[in-house]
C-alpha cells in the first residue's frame, strides 16, 4: 500500500507541474503574438513567408512607439 501512495503522490506531483508549465508557456506565447496575427493565417504559410509576416508584423506595431511591448 505504501508504495501506490508513493506513485500516486509522484503522479500528481508530475500533472500539477505540466499544468504549470503548460500555463506558463500559453503567457509566453500570449506575450510573444504581439504581431498579432492569426494563427490560421500563419499556419498556412511556408516558414520563409511566416517569418516575413511575423517581422512585418512587428515593424508595424512598433512604428512610432516610445516603448517595446
Amino acid at each position: 500500500m505504501m508504495v501506490n501512495s508513493r506513485i500516486a503522490s509522484r503522479v500528481r506531483l508530475v500533472i500539477s507541474t505540466l499544468a504549470n508549465v503548460t500555463g506558463a508557456i500559453t503567457i509566453e506565447l500570449r506575450r510573444l503574438n504581439r504581431a498579432r496575427i492569426d494563427s490560421t493565417a500563419l499556419a498556412s504559410m511556408q516558414p520563409r513567408d511566416r517569418r516575413k509576416a511575423v517581422k512585418a508584423a512587428l515593424t508595424a506595431h512598433h512604428r512610432n512607439s516610445s516603448r517595446c511591448c
